[in-house]
């Protein structure tokens, strides 16, 4: 299921798209319903928090699908080849992990607080969002020792630890725009 390649470097689109892949993806859509669903129900004030989350999902879901953060983490790496950057590339991919951490933790913080306001359901939804959000980022990264931990096989099944975060942040997702969405139901 290629879709383009991009200097014989990278090929947009899932190579081999597994079973586990379709089902990430499925669980991808479904929070994106619920968020949406959510949304439609939510008060005003909250309304476009869950239309944002939608949003931020469905970004997450095309990252997903095309293999856009292997084809950018791919094509760095074939430029840092070619300027002969390459042997120095560990110290700069431990310092972009870092100061990504520190600006991830310091921004979710500080939109927590924004949140303050606004349902613990969404509050925790996005929080779960960053979950998502940071996996795709370490996969950007494509640091060796996070790789090892991210693909590698912890339950025996051909399930890498991503997709098992991708899915439990999913699906909590799911659960709390659907705890919103029974919650608003009651009071309509």
């Amino acid at each position: 299921m290629i879709i383009a390649e991009f200097e014989g470097v990278c090929k947009l689109g899932m190579p081999n798209p597994t079973l586990v892949d379709w089902i990430d993806i499925t669980v991808f859509i479904l929070a994106i319903i619920a968020c949406f669903k959510s949304a439609k129900l939510a008060m005003l004030s909250e309304k476009n928090w869950w239309y944002r989350l939608s949003v931020i999902l469905s970004l997450l879901v095309i990252n997903k699908f095309l293999f856009i953060d292997f084809c950018v983490s791919q094509l760095f790496s074939s430029l840092a080849r070619q300027v002969e950057l390459y042997s120095l590339r560990r110290g700069f991919q431990a310092l972009l992990v870092l100061s990504i951490s520190v600006v991830l933790i310091v921004s979710s913080y500080q939109f927590q607080q924004k949140l303050s306001r606004y349902s613990v359901y969404l509050k925790w939804s996005y929080l779960a969002c960053d979950g998502l959000i940071i996996l795709m980022l370490l996969r950007l990264i494509s640091l060796h020792q996070i790789d090892a931990l991210l693909y590698i096989d912890w339950l025996g099944l051909g399930i890498g630890l991503n997709w098992i975060v991708e899915i439990i942040c999913n699906a909590l997702i799911i659960l709390f725009a659907c705890i919103n969405i029974q919650q608003h139901q009651k009071f309509k």
